[in-house]
């Protein structure tokens, strides 16, 4: 578990150091739709976060299982990684 946990950290941090800002997403409905194309490369969540859609299906269960059908990865964060304000990270293949 510490293993996966660094692993996650990292992914994060290359989120945040990015420089091609066009390869990232955080708006939840924006990191939905790209995972549904095959876009999301790497996707961090921050623990515990649940977000209705309008059909009641959760916005970031979508989202991770659009990722890893698309052959990306997860990761899931603590709570004190991520802020609430923005659960979603989203590192994109394109």
């Amino acid at each position: 578990r510490s293993h996966s946990q660094l692993l996650a950290e990292r992914v994060l941090a290359d989120y945040l150091e990015m420089p091609d800002r066009n390869r990232t997403l955080a708006d939840i409905p924006a990191v939905v739709s790209a995972a549904a194309e095959g876009r999301v490369h790497r996707l961090c969540i921050r623990e515990g976060t649940e977000v209705a859609g309008g059909d009641g299906e959760g916005l970031v269960n979508a989202a991770v299982v659009e990722t890893i059908r698309a052959g990306g990865e997860v990761f899931v964060l603590p709570e004190d990684k991520i802020p609430a304000t923005q659960p979603l990270a989203a590192i994109l293949r394109y």
